[in-house]
């Protein structure tokens, strides 16, 4: 070894002082390659290039749905026969450009997944005149002040466009319907406030997208009309900064204003809490005690560094890492974590924590099996997974910071450092070992009888 480069790093304990070859080569003149050592902490440090945790689960392959694949989830008419297999399908590794237009209406809630073909165009048709007179009602409240019923049905909404097949009666009742479901919507009398930062967001978002720098796209309207309708429309949170970066996935994805509004609405329904300031505080707290419980020394360098809220986590879970990922990674892992395939209370987990439960049982001499039929928290979502992924992918350079002030430097500079695929794995690693673990953790220690001792005492005589 007298031939290496030895490199130290100051730790605080001698005791844990280990030599370890460097996970990179040093070339010398002659071009030989060489790797230095490096003394380091062994309780924080690993090589980079081994993850214990990813090597302790068999990882799917890590690709996008085909289109033909996808097609083979549907009947003849139509419906998803295969649901389960298509959230897993997109869950590891998302769906190809050209189905994901299709792929998001089914995993947003637009189209429910046993609809057939016939009923996905009358539910469009629903949804367009829906949409407009929600719009339609909005601006006129907005605009004009008015929000009468009478008002609301005097309403001329824009007919959709290549519906040739539906007659125009057909088309006439589906839009009186719309107007009247429209009117019986509860509604944000006070939008003033929110308002104001909605002009404000817009033009200053995503402004180097190309889709966003084509002046013919109307973007900015399109994008005011949604975001105004959905806020007048959902009192209770109105708008939130966030809201626009989220909307920008849909605008990019959907092809039409009217279904932009609809998979955000439903998105923005499943999440709403997060964007409530009471909401997002728990979200953290999850993220805080599941770090805390897998990888309790990173944690508590954290709480050194004054950051034991790990409030830097914030946009990463408001936003969904938008901005960690490059743009086409961040909408590949957008509809991966939103699959729902897999979370804490699916028949995967389930399965992981009996199978888990059937070893602890089969080789934990003096162990004694758990009372508590809930193992797990099922609040962690696989979005909670990832943020401790994320945390620990960069554990060095996190454990290198003394301050505060550092280790928010390390979190908002992580852009063009991730990988997707790697980041997947590592939280879908964390996933199954937080499933092992919470399993194991329930078993009680009990000391084993004697089972000469007990047979004597059950005869009165000693038996050798």
């Amino acid at each position: 070894m007298s031939d290496k480069s030895f490199v130290f790093f100051k730790t605080k304990s001698t005791e844990s002082f280990e030599l370890v070859e460097a996970p990179y080569a040093i070339v010398d003149e002659a071009g030989a390659e060489s790797r230095p050592y490096a003394v380091v902490d062994r309780r924080h440090a690993r090589q980079e290039s081994v993850d214990e945790d990813v090597k302790l689960v068999r990882l799917p392959s890590f690709a996008p749905l085909s289109p033909d694949e996808f097609a083979s989830y549907f009947d003849v008419d139509g419906r998803v026969v295969m649901e389960t297999k298509l959230r897993e399908s997109i869950f590891h590794g998302g769906c190809d450009g050209a189905i994901r237009r299709k792929v998001w209406s089914f995993i947003f809630g637009v189209h429910p997944m046993l609809s057939t073909d016939s009923e996905r165009e009358v539910l469009d048709i629903e949804n367009h005149y829906k949409y407009h007179a929600l719009k339609m009602r909005c601006l006129c409240y907005v605009n004009e002040g008015g929000n009468t019923e009478e008002d609301v049905m005097s309403l001329k909404l824009p007919p959709p466009t290549n519906q040739s097949q539906f007659s125009d009666s057909t088309l006439e009742n589906h839009a009186n319907l719309a107007k009247i479901f429209a009117g019986n919507q509860e509604v944000d009398l006070c939008p003033g406030d929110w308002m104001k930062v909605i002009n404000k967001d817009i033009p200053r978002t995503d402004t180097e997208h190309p889709y966003f720098k084509n002046q013919d796209s109307n973007f900015a309207e399109k994008m005011k009309n949604i975001l105004i309708t959905f806020g007048f429309y959902h009192p209770t949170i109105g708008y939130v900064q966030g809201m626009n970066d989220i909307l920008t996935r849909f605008m990019v994805v959907m092809e039409t204003e009217v279904e932009a509004y609809w998979s955000f609405t439903r998105y923005m329904e499943r999440v709403e809490r997060d964007f409530d300031a009471n909401g997002m505080v728990e979200k953290l707290d999850l993220v805080r005690q599941l770090l805390k419980d897998l990888e309790p020394n990173l944690y508590s360098h954290l709480c050194d560094c004054s950051v034991e809220d790990l409030v830097f986590c914030h946009r990463w879970l408001l936003v969904s890492f938008k901005r960690e990922f490059d743009y086409e990674e961040s909408i590949r892992y957008f509809e991966m974590v939103h699959s729902q395939h897999l979370e804490l209370d699916s028949l995967t987990a389930i399965h992981a924590q009996d199978e888990q439960l059937r070893l602890e049982v089969l080789r934990g001499e003096g162990s004694s099996p758990p009372t508590n039929p809930s193992l797990v928290d099922t609040k962690y979502t696989f979005e909670v997974f990832v943020c401790v992924a994320v945390i620990m992918l960069k554990r060095h350079q996190f454990l290198a910071c003394k301050d505060a002030a550092e280790v928010f430097h390390i979190a908002c500079n992580i852009r063009g450092t991730l990988v997707l695929q790697k980041v997947h794995a590592k939280a879908f690693a964390l996933f199954f070992k937080y499933c092992r673990k919470s399993v194991s953790q329930q078993f009680v220690k009990v000391e084993r009888p004697n089972i000469i001792d007990a047979m004597s005492k059950l005869f009165k005589t000693k038996l050798f």
